[in-house]
């Protein structure tokens, strides 16, 4: 058995930011990173609704910057996603989407 600790903390030991990234499935018949969006963790949070629990998480999204990884890195290259008046893209999400390794 293994656990993992998610950090969502605005003042992370009374100093920066801590937020941690995570892979979102958006397309499983993608292969590899292509069928994920890479999102930073922002607050975890579960509700009840008609006795129904739904843990949740308010991500940021970040997007992909090409359609291959950086040749000298080996990494892919993202960057934050903005509306279109530049606010940042923000949303609510169901954990279950969150990847889990």
């Amino acid at each position: 058995m293994c656990s993992e600790c998610i950090q969502c903390n605005p003042r992370w030991c009374k100093r920066t930011p801590q937020f941690d990234t995570a892979f979102v499935q958006r397309d499983p018949s993608q292969p590899g990173v292509q069928g994920f969006d890479v999102v930073r963790l922002h607050a975890l949070f579960s509700f009840v609704w008609e006795d129904k629990y739904y843990p949740c998480a308010l991500i940021r999204w970040f997007a992909h910057v090409g359609d291959v990884p950086n040749e000298v890195t080996g990494l892919w290259v993202i960057q934050p996603e903005t509306n279109a008046d530049g606010t940042p893209a923000v949303a609510v999400i169901h954990l279950d989407s969150v990847l889990c390794v």
